[in-house]
């Protein structure tokens, strides 16, 4: 799985690095010295950049599902987790907040007797 991964990674790097000018660049040359027609060496950049944006976006697919895999198994909280966390210390903190009032009041309370 990993190896598969890797190689459609580095074809999707590859493909996603040359620009759509080098591509027809590559198919002119081809046109030029008489290995395609214009219109076959039209084709086959029009078909190298199909498949430049196919891979793309399949390597951005499957690095978000690895992401999403390897995020899970990490066991980070999501953004619901962080509000949830997030008022759970308001809260504790409103709590705190109380408690030390009632601390003060009964440390002055003490004292006076």
């Amino acid at each position: 799985m990993f190896d598969l991964l890797r190689k459609n990674l580095l074809l999707g790097i590859g493909l996603a690095s040359m620009t759509q000018s080098k591509l027809k660049e590559i198919g002119k040359k081809l046109a030029e010295e008489g290995k395609l027609s214009r219109e076959d060496g039209e084709k086959f950049v029009e078909d190298l950049i199909k498949q430049a944006d196919e891979t793309k976006s399949n390597v951005e697919k499957q690095i978000s599902s690895v992401m999403e895999k390897t995020i899970g198994k990490m066991k980070l909280p999501c953004s619901e987790g962080f509000d949830r966390m997030e008022k759970e210390l308001k809260e504790l903190r409103a709590t705190v907040g109380k408690l030390q009032k009632r601390a003060k009041k009964i440390t002055k309370a003490k004292k006076k007797k």
